[in-house]
C-alpha cells in the first residue's frame, strides 16, 4: 500500500471537517475489542495503531508519533500500546472546528 496521507497541520479547514468526519464515521461502525469490565458501547474498548491510522485516513507512524507527543492518550502493558476508543474520541473533538454560518 503506498501511503499519500498527509500531516494534519497541513490542512484546509475544510478538508480536517471532512477527515474528522470520515473518522467518526469510521469509529462508529468499527468493531473493537472490548476491555474487561466493558462493552463497545460505552467507549470502553481498545484499538491498535493501525486501526487508529484507518480511522484518521493517516499513516500508522503518524500515530504513534502523536502519542508520543501526548496528543493523542493510549494504554501501555509492557510494550504493547492501544489506543482507547475515548482518546480517539478526544482527539478528533480537540481539532474539531464549526463551520461558518453563510
Amino acid at each position: 500500500m503506498i501511503d499519500t496521507a498527509i500531516p494534519l497541520d497541513d490542512l484546509s479547514r475544510d478538508q480536517l471537517l471532512g477527515v474528522i468526519i470520515g473518522a467518526s464515521a469510521r469509529l462508529s461502525a468499527l468493531a473493537t475489542v472490548p476491555v474487561a469490565g466493558g462493552s463497545p458501547g460505552n467507549g470502553a474498548s481498545l484499538l491498535t495503531a493501525n486501526e487508529v491510522a484507518a480511522l484518521l485516513g493517516i499513516p500508522k507512524a503518524r500515530v504513534y508519533e502523536m502519542q508520543r507527543r501526548g496528543q493523542i492518550g493510549c494504554v501501555r502493558d509492557g510494550r504493547t500500546v492501544r489506543f482507547g476508543r475515548n482518546h480517539v474520541d478526544a482527539f478528533i473533538a480537540a481539532r474539531s472546528v464549526a463551520a461558518k454560518a453563510g
